[in-house]
């Protein structure tokens, strides 16, 4: 077929022309018309207009609640590299015109976009990557509504290409968050308990991280308490990557219980979203984030157990190892934080449990105010060993000095 094209199209013409073949797409395959026609199209322009079209479904996405971190994880798992990179771009060309104002009132929207790696600056466009990106297009439009959890960019404060001037900080886009040198002193006792090859210090490590996360979050809540001045409870996704993700969720649950937060799971999707107070879900992120990493490290160590398990049999448990694991840490860091709280209550003579109680509130009220009631998730064990060796990796020290928390 001989294209009936303008010599040189236009970029919205040529998104006319993908619209057309996206519509005609069947089981992944362009139609013979298509290939003839966007061979024409000089390949430049051609990539210009798919990344224009998948810009156009993205600002669809963020008006229906997704984030830059969502879109990218959920495409890159239920599609394939190829779109993930092909929807990155098109994620990092979109955010250039409304960057000025992102960094100033989304720092946590732009961190994302910052944060998405793809494979290369400028793409070959060739068949594969075509079909890929539109089927990444037609992902993108079926995607289910999510709860708003942050102002899209079409309701940022507009300014002209021009503007020198940033734009004014509103209070709803500036939340509290961990102090920075907190921040510091946290991380620097997780590098070091993700760095020794020995249980004991590693726990160790991470108890007295968790142990000045409460200590943080007491300190908060008294000030606030004196101020009667609170800040507001917000949402925040998560990644719950694969393998075993019920495994890591039940971990990411048990840490934010441990920190006045709840978490709720969107098995499907990917993630879960941590409520609470943006200090408390910066230490949740950090800490969880840390016991991923040290998990790992005790798995390896166990490797695979037996040379004639089956690979089936590995993966029971694996997956059971990383339950007990996660059990058993959520408990002893709540017995940690209730040890903490004691503590500082009798330093400061103040109750604090009604004050800890009142940020737990918050959290379940902004939970059932966004997403309603949720379901008890109920998990099984296939692997008695697997779990019991997770509980003992748990078990490793002794914590019972001042610490953290977990639940599910």
């Amino acid at each position: 077929m001989t294209s009936t094209g303008p010599t040189r199209p236009t970029v919205e013409w040529v998104i006319s022309r993908l619209e057309s073949t996206w519509r005609a797409m069947r089981g992944g395959r362009l139609p013979d018309w298509a290939k003839d026609d966007l061979a024409e199209i000089p390949p430049a322009r051609l990539m210009e207009g798919l990344i224009a079209l998948l810009g156009s479904a993205l600002a669809d996405c963020w008006e229906r609640g997704w984030q830059p971190a969502d879109v990218h994880r959920v495409i890159r798992d239920d599609l394939d590299k190829t779109a993930a990179d092909l929807v990155g771009r098109a994620i990092r060309d979109q955010a250039s015109t409304y960057s000025q104002w992102g960094r100033v009132v989304a720092p946590r929207w732009m961190a994302q976009v910052d944060a998405i790696q793809i494979g290369h600056s400028h793409p070959r466009i060739d068949q594969v990557r075509l079909v890929s990106g539109l089927r990444a297009v037609q992902w993108l439009r079926i995607l289910p509504t999510l709860p708003l959890l942050v102002a899209p960019p079409s309701r940022w404060p507009e300014s002209s290409p021009d503007s020198q001037n940033p734009p004014p900080v509103e209070p709803s886009a500036a939340p509290a968050q961990l102090d920075p040198g907190m921040l510091e002193r946290i991380r620097a006792l997780l590098a070091k308990a993700e760095a020794t090859e020995y249980e004991a210090e590693a726990d160790a490590f991470t108890a007295k991280a968790q142990e000045l996360m409460t200590r943080y979050r007491v300190d908060r809540a008294i000030l606030e308490g004196r101020s009667r001045a609170t800040t507001r409870a917000i949402g925040r996704r998560l990644g719950v990557e694969k393998p075993y993700p019920e495994a890591r969720y039940l971990l990411l649950a048990g840490i934010a219980a441990a920190n006045a937060c709840r978490a709720v799971w969107s098995k499907s999707l990917g993630f879960a979203t941590v409520f609470g107070h943006p200090e408390d879900i910066d230490g949740v992120e950090e800490l969880y984030t840390s016991l991923l990493v040290q998990v790992n490290v005790g798995l390896r160590r166990e490797g695979r157990r037996g040379d004639r398990r089956s690979a089936s049999s590995t993966r029971r448990f694996r997956r059971s190892y990383l339950l007990g694991f996660a059990d058993r840490i959520g408990h002893r860091l709540q017995e940690a934080s209730a040890a903490t709280v004691t503590s500082m209550e009798a330093e400061s003579g103040v109750a604090l449990v009604p004050l800890l109680d009142a940020r737990r509130r918050a959290a379940d009220e902004a939970m059932t105010r966004i997403v309603g009631d949720v379901r008890r998730l109920s998990l099984s064990v296939s692997d008695g060993l697997g779990y019991a060796r997770g509980v003992a990796a748990a078990d490793a020290a002794d914590l019972s000095g001042p610490a953290g928390v977990l639940s599910g």
